[in-house]
């Protein structure tokens, strides 16, 4: 784990370096925290490649200033599973508006369309691809370098995830050097349990690693029992 890191660290700072060591490097991924969105959006006709804990990698185009579209998927049976089939068992479609209303004020909505085969959850079962959906509202005050974002979330297709209703999301980050930021994100959910996350943005002109740890509080009481 720590020459993970390390390895990350000297990535943020050699392979994406500033043009001038003492410049000041912009936000480079204004559209997203750890996991959650902005209400930011990309330029129009601009593409945003993402990875998440090394296995989720998301590809999004900007189809005009307010208008992105995106697709996902997980390389993690591809990595570690045993089965005979190994290829991706999860793929996401990910539609997002955005506009704004103020010079610091942002409004998005969008959704997260999922496709999943049943061994997601179970190696053993094979009963084809499932769909679930995940619909939310953003609402962002500030800069791209200093926000804060609070988030609506809900899941209309009820399938073994959330039968409980939406949940909420409060997401941050502010500028602490020149190519440094710290971000934060929290979870909650109405059975009172909550994620809450922070850490650290490194930036450079094109690029950005995050590091962040998380905890949970009373997560596993929210989901099913058989996930």
């Amino acid at each position: 784990m720590k020459k993970l890191i390390g390895f990350l660290v000297l990535f943020s700072i050699y392979i994406c370096p500033s043009r001038s060591r003492n410049e000041y490097v912009e936000n480079t991924n204004p559209t997203q925290y750890f996991v959650a969105g902005s209400a930011f959006t990309l330029p129009g006709g601009t593409f945003q490649y993402k990875n998440t804990c090394l296995f989720l990698n998301s590809l999004t185009y900007s189809l005009t200033d307010n208008v992105s579209f995106g697709v996902s998927t997980e390389f993690y049976r591809l990595i570690v599973s045993t089965d005979k089939d190994r290829s991706p068992s999860m793929y996401l479609l990910t539609p997002k508006i955005g506009f704004q209303l103020a010079p610091k004020l942002h409004v998005a909505v969008g959704g997260d369309v999922v496709f999943y085969r049943e061994h997601l959850y179970d190696e053993e079962a094979h009963t084809g691809t499932q769909t679930a959906g995940l619909g939310y509202a953003l609402l962002t005050y500030g800069t791209i370098n200093n926000n804060l974002t609070v988030g609506c979330y809900a899941i209309p297709i009820k399938k073994r995830i959330n039968e409980k209703g939406s949940f909420f999301n409060v997401s941050g980050t502010q500028k602490i050097g020149r190519k440094v930021s710290l971000v934060g994100e929290s979870w909650f959910f109405p059975d009172k349990s909550k994620i809450i996350g922070g850490g650290f943005r490194f930036l450079g002109n094109s690029a950005a690693v995050d590091l962040g740890i998380a905890c949970t509080l009373g997560i596993n009481d929210y989901f099913n029992d058989d996930l």
